[in-house]
């Protein structure tokens, strides 16, 4: 599939997921993981402003991909710490 239309994908999807989800918040919500969200705000801020349309695009759709990744690393991590501790905690008993 052309990667472009991977990314019309992609994009309609954000748009439809933040326009479906609750509006908590006035903001416009680009992402979401679990209760955490990316806001436009976010991404504008991280966005040079040296960059090109074209740029920004790849720019932004490869900032949400790392923020969602980032999520999902923080979440798995904070599982297993608990864990780690327990293990610690039983072999010195």
């Amino acid at each position: 599939m052309n990667i472009s239309i991977i990314r019309s994908i992609y994009f309609s999807f954000i748009i439809l997921l933040s326009v479906s989800c609750k509006n908590e918040s006035k903001e416009l919500k680009l992402a979401r993981f679990n209760d955490i969200f990316l806001y436009k705000s976010e991404l504008i801020n991280e966005i040079p402003i040296t960059l090109n349309e074209k740029d920004s695009a790849i720019f932004a759709d490869n900032y949400i991909h790392k923020w969602l990744v980032d999520q999902m690393i923080m979440e798995k991590s904070e599982e297993m710490i608990p864990l780690k501790f327990n293990n610690v905690e039983k072999k010195n008993k």
